[in-house]
């Protein structure tokens, strides 16, 4: 047995005090790291609780961006119907939309024009020259203006 100092207890030295020591300072770094570790996550949700009310502004300000691109497109596909419509109110907006329909005025005589079978190339347009499609363009506008009590 030895004496430390005058305030402590006379020990028997058997190595058992240096492995407590080593098991007490693991379990103050322990302790160390997992208090670190709980402010962490602490801060992180506290940052978290700050941020959420931005993330909410800006996903909202973008859906509100977005509801206003549609509503603009809206208003101009709407304006282009209404001319459409006004267009339409007109005795030659009738008229047109009546010939693309396929009516013909009283007295004239409607030629419709068919293309043999298999005419049509891979992109659905008629294949063979375009001298041929430009006849047939001219006697369609012919058809328009020929009458039924005209002789050909």
């Amino acid at each position: 047995m030895r004496r430390r100092s005058a305030r402590t207890k006379f020990t028997i030295s058997t190595g058992g005090r240096p492995r407590r020591r080593k098991l007490v300072r693991s379990l103050r770094i322990l302790l160390a790291l997992v208090a670190v570790g709980c402010g962490i996550v602490m801060v992180g949700a506290v940052i978290a609780k700050g941020a959420r009310p931005y993330l909410i502004s800006h996903g909202e300000a973008k859906e509100i961006a977005q509801v206003k691109r549609q509503i603009a497109q809206a208003e101009s596909e709407n304006r282009v119907l209404k001319k459409g419509i006004g267009y339409l109110r007109t005795p030659r907006g009738m008229e047109a939309e009546a010939r693309k329909l396929g009516w013909v005025k009283e007295g004239e005589i409607a030629v419709v024009l068919e293309e043999p079978e298999g005419s049509q190339g891979a992109n659905g347009e008629p294949s063979g020259s375009h001298e041929s499609f430009w006849q047939a363009a001219g006697l369609r506008i012919l058809s328009l203006f020929v009458r039924a009590d005209s002789n050909p």
